[in-house]
C-alpha cells in the first residue's frame, strides 16, 4: 500500500505535459480557412468544365478535318479503304446534324487557331522588330515607316483623312488597304516627335455629329506643316508647288513647300 502511494507521488510530482491536437483537414477547410476551401472547390469545377469541353469538341466527335482530307480523295476518284468509307458516311451525317452547326465553327480553335499560330510564332523568331510590325500590321506599318525614314524628327505632318484612304477607281486588285493611318495616337507611336496633322480635326461638324476631334489650335498647326502625305496619288493639291507627272507617286512624302526654293 505504502508503494502504490509512492508511486502516485512520484507521478504527481512529474511536470504535466499538454497534449497538441492536431484538427482534421475537413475542420481545418471549414473553420480556419474558409477562402482555401472555395479557390479547391473552383479549381476542381474548373478542371471538369474544361475536361468536359475538350471532350465535346475535341475527342467525342468526328474529326472532320480528317473527314475532309476522305472527302477529297473521293471527290478526285480515288477508292476509299473501308475505314475511311465509315468515317465519310459517319461525317456526311454529322454535317447534317445541329451540332455540326455550332461545334465544327468552333474546332478551328484546337485544328487551325493554335497551330496556325505556333507555325507562325517560329518564323517570327527569325525576324527582327520591324519585320515583325511588318508582318502584323502590313501596309499601315510600311507607311508610316516611309514617312519616318523620309522626314526629320521635327517635321509637321499633313496627313490624309478617311476620304482620301478610299482606293481610286483603276487601281490593281492587289491595291494595299490603310487601316490605321487614321489613328492619330496609333501612327503617333510610330512618328513620335514629328507632329500629325488631320483637316478633319478643323471641322465642328463630322456626318452632323459634334467632332471630338476637334483641334482648337488647328490653324496654327496647319501653318505650320512641312510635308504632305500622299496615299493614292492623293495630297499634291495640298502642295505649294505641282510636281512635274513624272515625279508623282502613289505612295510618297514630300516638302510642302518646294525644296528648290526652299531658302526664300
Amino acid at each position: 500500500m505504502a508503494k502504490g502511494k509512492k508511486d502516485i507521488k512520484a507521478l504527481n510530482a512529474q511536470p504535466l505535459v499538454e497534449a497538441v491536437i492536431e484538427p482534421t483537414v475537413e475542420k481545418f477547410v471549414s473553420t480556419t480557412n474558409p477562402i482555401f476551401a472555395f479557390y479547391f472547390k473552383s479549381l476542381l469545377l474548373g478542371i471538369m468544365f474544361f475536361a468536359a469541353a475538350w471532350f465535346v469538341i475535341v475527342a467525342n466527335y468526328t474529326d472532320m478535318t480528317e473527314w475532309e482530307k476522305v472527302y477529297k480523295k473521293n471527290l478526285d476518284g480515288r477508292i476509299l479503304t473501308s475505314d475511311e468509307m465509315k468515317l465519310y458516311i459517319q461525317g456526311d451525317k454529322f454535317k447534317e446534324t445541329s451540332e455540326f452547326k455550332w461545334l465544327y465553327n468552333y474546332k478551328w480553335i484546337y485544328n487551325n487557331l493554335l497551330s496556325k499560330n505556333l507555325e507562325v510564332q517560329r518564323g517570327l523568331d527569325t525576324m527582327d522588330l520591324s519585320e515583325r510590325y511588318l508582318y502584323k500590321l502590313k501596309g499601315d506599318y510600311q507607311y508610316v515607316k516611309l514617312l519616318k525614314d523620309n522626314t526629320p524628327e521635327n517635321a509637321v505632318i499633313l496627313m490624309p483623312d478617311q476620304s482620301d484612304l478610299v482606293i481610286p477607281q483603276g487601281f490593281p486588285e492587289n491595291t494595299p488597304t490603310f487601316k490605321t493611318l487614321t489613328d492619330k495616337a496609333w501612327c503617333y507611336y510610330f512618328l513620335y516627335p514629328r507632329k500629325l496633322v488631320y483637316e478633319v480635326e478643323s471641322k465642328d461638324l463630322l456626318d452632323n455629329k459634334p467632332n471630338f476631334r476637334k483641334d482648337p489650335d488647328y490653324i496654327e498647326h496647319r501653318r505650320r506643316v512641312t510635308h504632305v502625305a500622299i496615299v493614292y496619288g492623293k495630297g499634291y493639291d495640298k502642295l505649294n508647288y505641282s510636281p512635274n507627272q513624272t515625279e508623282r507617286k502613289a505612295y510618297t512624302v514630300l516638302p510642302i513647300n518646294n525644296p528648290e526654293f526652299s531658302n526664300n
